[in-house]
């Protein structure tokens, strides 16, 4: 059987395979069952130990054959590893901060309260966010004017 891609076989396919090779296996041996019954007790010939002793050994060979697993067709793709790999640089083990490094955090943007003096930023009151009800949302009339 000729497969286009590398997937593996399907589990049913070789339990098939297996239970025909056990079948003919098995009916090779009942056949030489017949064979010595029928020569020795009909010629009395020495050729009925052959059959014999097939009927007797064929039953091993065919569980043998039976629990065997193909390996031969489906074994997949071949792994492809690549050609160039980038290895990362590690890690710095000191956990000390490096002090050329100036990290700067500022405050989120949130309204001021006007009273504050503007000399900086760490002079600043911040003053609650509080909803505006929907009426102060849209100026009056007289507003608008």
């Amino acid at each position: 059987m000729h497969s286009i891609t590398g997937a593996v076989s399907p589990h049913s396919d070789d339990l098939d395979a297996r239970i025909r090779r056990y079948l003919i296996s098995m009916s090779v041996r009942v056949l030489c069952v017949i064979l010595a019954i029928v020569i020795h007790a009909r010629w009395h010939h020495w050729s009925w130990w052959i059959f014999a002793v097939g009927a007797v050994i064929l039953p091993y060979v065919a569980v043998v054959m039976a629990n065997a697993v193909d390996t031969r067709a489906g074994a997949g793709a071949t792994p492809v590893t690549p050609q160039n790999r980038f290895v990362l640089p590690s890690a710095p083990t000191t956990a000390a901060p490096d002090p050329d490094v100036i990290i700067t955090i500022h405050p989120p943007e949130r309204p001021i309260d006007e009273n504050s003096s503007d000399s900086g930023p760490s002079e600043r009151t911040l003053v609650a966010e509080t909803p505006r009800s929907l009426a102060d949302s849209h100026p009056s009339p007289e507003q608008s004017k």
